[in-house]
């Protein structure tokens, strides 16, 4: 008697197991599916982001390239003038991509993929 209670209760045990053990299993592809969703949506609003700026950059140096034109009857220097400022930003952003744009992301994915809140 006391053997089929003891096989009744580690069968028991065993189902109680595997039970809590998908359980744990459901919670973590759960909690990898909301992280890796708000590290998408970073990396879209950031790649949004970065391409509205750049939109509304080639338009100012449309307008100042017209601008300049113009004002000064010379149309290609004003155009020259944007190309250099465009140059300018392209070489610094260059230097200091792994600054400015690197460290940024890996910092705020990090943030999203290692955070301990419950949102």
């Amino acid at each position: 008697m006391a053997k089929s209670d003891l096989s009744k209760n580690l069968s028991s045990v065993t189902d109680v197991m595997k039970d809590y053990l998908q359980a744990k299993l459901d919670i973590f592809k759960l909690d990898l599916l909301q992280r890796s969703t708000r590290a998408g949506v970073f990396l879209f609003t950031f790649i949004t982001v970065l391409f509205s700026v750049f939109a509304v950059a080639i338009f100012l140096m449309f307008s100042f390239s017209f601008w300049y034109g113009a004002r000064t009857g010379n149309l290609s220097q004003g155009f020259l003038i944007s190309a250099a400022v465009f140059l300018l930003v392209l070489i610094v952003v260059f230097l200091f991509r792994k600054a400015i744009i690197g460290r940024s992301i890996i910092k705020n994915i990090s943030k999203i993929l290692f955070s301990d809140d419950d949102d």
